[in-house]
């Protein structure tokens, strides 16, 4: 296996210090000491101190879900994010990632993506009424398969609003779950690169990304390693706030309390966290979860939900009396992973914030 230089450097702190344990989701619901950023790092170094990378360690390597809440902890600035995504990268070099990482690999690459294709109709006769060109392209992502009502929403908001806007009749897999499993190898640059390729054909000068995978992937990994979109990227809940400031949308609010559930990836990696709260609040009354913001808890968003739906359940059955505790009626989101891990918890309806602005449109 090989560490680079910062990996060690990190490492060589990290398996030291317990202090973000208790902000790690699933270590939180498996109870298991080796399910934190601490005991990764233990286990990598002793690789880097000569011991066999097994198959073992691979295991407890995926099952971080790389939210990024241990990075946030962590008082002495250490991310243990690039030596976990690494340790993946080499798992696969070495053959001992576990079978359900490969059988989410052949999937993707039989399928172009980790979801299929879309099938819902109502979003497809959506999807039909659009344009073929426009110069601001929404961009679905996997939201079209995991959560095709939020997608009507969205694209029911922008012609609301009267934006000039198109959705591509065929639209690449942006890569974000092609990265987190292979972790930085060529083959995830080149998978994005495929995807900006097509996306910069369609010509459009803005791009709105509705999933917040798709955004994370367009503003930070794609100009990470060189890959650029001729386009300007805007999230959905950005666009929509400036929408809703230039009186373009209103909204009609209601007395109901809502809280919300921060995805990692626009809260955290991102830093979005008010543009949401401002358009929710222009909906109904917003009461945040103790954990909020760029300190939110994963409710078992993201890629680990693809091949660890065990422990999607499990972070989101834990998230869930956070969300009650606040007393709202009704928990947001504006992730689709997030949202279908939560509402499989049942205790609490949630909406993702697409349809909910929809509905006070």
């Amino acid at each position: 296996m090989y560490i680079n230089d910062q990996d060690k450097h990190t490492v060589d702190n990290c398996r030291f210090c317990f202090m973000c344990r208790h902000v790690c989701p699933v270590g939180m619901v498996t109870g298991n000491e080796a399910n934190n950023a601490r005991a990764r790092a233990e286990l990598i170094s002793m690789v880097a101190r000569g011991f066999n990378y097994t198959a073992d360690m691979a295991e407890v390597v995926y099952e971080c879900a790389l939210c990024g809440a241990c990075t946030t902890q962590c008082c002495t600035g250490f991310d243990p994010l690039p030596f976990t995504k690494n340790a993946r990268m080499e798992a696969l070099a070495a053959d001992i990632a576990p079978a359900y990482i490969n059988d989410l690999l052949d999937k993707i690459e039989a399928e172009g993506s980790a979801y299929g294709p879309v099938t819902d109709e109502a979003l497809l006769s959506e999807i039909a009424s659009l344009p073929e060109k426009a110069e601001t392209l929404l961009f679905l992502g996997n939201t079209a398969s995991l959560a095709p009502e939020s997608a009507v929403a969205a694209i029911k908001l922008l012609k609301k609003a009267g934006v000039d806007f198109a959705v591509m009749k065929s639209e690449p897999d942006c890569g974000m779950d092609f990265a987190d499993i292979v972790g930085p190898a060529e083959e995830a640059r080149q998978f994005a690169a495929a995807a900006s390729e097509k996306i910069n054909a369609f010509g459009a000068k803005t791009v709105v990304a509705l999933s917040p995978d798709s955004a994370k992937m367009f503003l930070r990994e794609y100009r990470e390693w060189g890959i650029e979109l001729n386009a300007d990227v805007r999230t959905f809940p950005a666009y929509v706030l400036g929408l809703m400031n230039e009186g373009k949308l209103t909204f009609t609010a209601s007395e109901e309390t809502v809280t919300y559930q921060d995805p990692f990836r626009l809260a955290r990696e991102l830093h979005e966290t008010e543009a949401p709260r401002a358009l929710i609040k222009a909906c109904a009354a917003l009461k945040d979860m103790y954990r909020h913001g760029e300190e939110a808890i994963s409710c078992g968003e993201g890629t680990i939900g693809l091949y660890r739906p065990d422990l999607t359940v499990l972070m989101a059955a834990r998230r869930m009396p956070e969300a009650i505790s606040t007393g709202a009626s009704m928990v947001i989101t504006a992730c689709p992973t997030s949202y279908n891990a939560l509402k499989a918890v049942g205790t609490l309806p949630v909406k993702s914030l697409e349809v909910f602005l929809w509905e006070h449109c």
